[in-house]
């Protein structure tokens, strides 16, 4: 599992739902514990923020758990480095 991306996804929701953060375990269902629509929205305006990475966020709705939701996060990282090279290739 990615544990910084992890941990800034379970801090994060912990935060927003008030929910402590050992309850939120990493196959913990996001509909089980609240998370909705609204919520990864805002998680993605925080992924961008911290991590620099431009967040679908339909992309994260596809995850049904927090790992899940971590692993679309580090793919999403994984692809950030290749895009912004490509960009400055294409530019020239």
């Amino acid at each position: 599992m990615h544990e910084t991306l992890y941990e800034t996804i379970k801090v994060f929701f912990a935060g927003q739902l008030a929910i402590p953060e050992e309850e939120l375990t990493p196959d913990a269902h996001l509909t089980d514990i609240g998370i909705d629509s609204l919520a990864l929205v805002e998680l993605a305006l925080v992924l961008e923020a911290d991590y620099g990475i431009p967040v679908d966020d339909d992309g994260l709705k596809a995850a049904r758990t927090l790992s899940e939701l971590a692993a679309v996060a580090q793919k999403l990282t994984a692809r950030q480095p290749v895009e912004a090279a490509t960009a400055g290739i294409n530019a020239g």
